[in-house]
């Protein structure tokens, strides 16, 4: 009995993950992972929204906001840059740390979201809406676009992503801040393709 009862709360306190609006993933409880519908994600925890005209709009997931917590500070790209799917793109700070977030496609960058500038909360309070990071046009797009995660497939990423956060972090974490931004990012944000990752 003692053994079902604690299976029992433990599958209480694991994290739920589903396939949510962009508006309701912000309203979400801190045990809730939210996937935003219709957006694409990639194995760097980044966010891609496929615009009509082609142009592609960019931020960081749920995932990667509950791991970080609050953002003090965005490091924007350069208008005018191109970078390449797997380059850095732009970075987060809080305090001392700061996780930088890979591009989930090549692309120029087209636009930056300069609001962040001022209200950098945006980017982990809104991060689906107001909280973009910018807009790219791709380069190869058709290229691109296999590598990266949408709807259900994502469910069963993150159920994998929680997993190796909890084994990295202890079983409280997932949905929690994490300490060390530096293993986070190494573990879960600047993968190269193919790249298996090596928990602290």
């Amino acid at each position: 009995l003692l053994i079902k009862r604690q299976a029992r709360l433990e599958a209480q306190r694991r994290p739920e993950v589903r396939v949510v609006a962009p508006a309701m993933a912000e309203t979400a409880r801190g045990h809730e992972f939210c996937v935003p519908g219709g957006a694409f994600l990639s194995a760097g925890h980044a966010w891609v929204r496929i615009a009509p005209d082609g142009q592609v709009r960019i931020g960081f997931d749920d995932f990667a906001r509950k791991a970080l917590g609050p953002i003090e500070h965005v490091e924007l790209p350069k208008m005018g840059e191109t970078v390449g799917r797997g380059e850095p793109l732009f970075a987060v700070r809080r305090g001392d740390r700061t996780a930088h977030f890979a591009a989930p496609l090549g692309g120029r960058v087209m636009r930056v979201n300069g609001t962040l500038l001022d209200e950098p909360s945006l980017v982990s309070q809104r991060p689906y809406l107001r909280g973009w990071v910018c807009l790219l046009q791709p380069t190869d797009l058709a290229g691109d676009l296999p590598a990266l995660r949408i709807g259900q497939q994502v469910v069963a990423w993150y159920d994998e992503e929680i997993a190796r956060l909890r084994e990295a972090t202890g079983p409280g974490a997932a949905g929690a801040p994490v300490d060390d931004w530096a293993a986070f990012e190494r573990a879960f944000l600047m993968l190269a393709e193919g790249e298996q990752p090596v928990l602290p």
